[in-house]
């Protein structure tokens, strides 16, 4: 089992991940070369949005990239940011948690730097990743990118599977590098991905809640009076 920072007391953990709307999680394995994304609504997701899809992209580990593995899970909320002592996507290195990554003043992922200039167009960082048959981007998608406060979840790495990054003199966080860029690419796409089929699934139709109680009952026709019924 983890231990560390990963192991702090998460008796609220559960409650709250049923809060989630979306999960993403990503394993990249080079040993057998394999890299995969996921990202799959939850059960409070299908309640609101019926339409709400899946998706998942398996590829092989690019040849141009640092021969490290690693594995990521992130939760995704729609409205309600998650609560300050969890919210943000951290890392974790042989369970025991490498700061400063998701400490609220950390934009490692440059999520809150891409909120803060989001604009109605298709999501910029998916373009280059064109020949990867990715869902359809839709026009105004980059309006609903999100900063790190909705989202919580954790890049997992161990010394085996990560032989090339190092420490800080000060412990604070890994030296700068192809691995550490390369682990940052891939969760940032993991989770762009993620807005977009979010996107798909919350701009197609209202939500299912809403379109309850805006749901008017048909007027019954007024009973005619006066009548009668035609002599066979």
């Amino acid at each position: 089992m983890l231990g560390g920072e990963l192991a702090r007391p998460d008796d609220l953990l559960p409650t709250l991940a049923e809060s989630a709307m979306f999960v993403v999680e990503v394993d990249c394995n080079p040993d057998e070369d394999r890299l995969e994304i996921v990202v799959r609504p939850t059960r409070k997701c299908m309640t609101e949005f019926a339409n709400a899809e899946g998706f998942r992209v398996r590829r092989k580990f690019p040849k141009d990239k640092p021969r490290l593995g690693f594995q990521a899970r992130i939760l995704q909320r729609m409205t309600e940011s998650w609560p300050p002592a969890y919210r943000g996507v951290r890392v974790y290195h042989e369970g025991f948690r490498v700061l400063p990554y998701g400490e609220p003043q950390d934009d490692w992922l440059e999520l809150d730097k891409d909120y803060k200039a989001r604009g109605l167009t298709l999501l910029p960082r998916l373009r280059r990743y064109s020949d990867w048959d990715l869902p359809e981007g839709r026009t105004k998608e980059g309006g609903v990118i999100q900063g790190n406060e909705m989202l919580l979840g954790g890049v997992f790495l161990t010394r085996e599977q990560s032989p090339g990054m190092e420490m800080l003199v000060n412990r604070e966080g890994f030296l700068p590098g192809p691995e550490v860029d390369f682990i940052a690419e891939i969760v940032r796409l993991a989770i762009d991905i993620q807005t977009r089929v979010r996107y798909a699934a919350t701009s197609r139709r209202r939500p299912l809640a809403t379109r309850l109680r805006g749901a008017k009952r048909r007027p019954q026709p007024a009973p005619e009076q006066g009548r009668r019924r035609p002599r066979s």
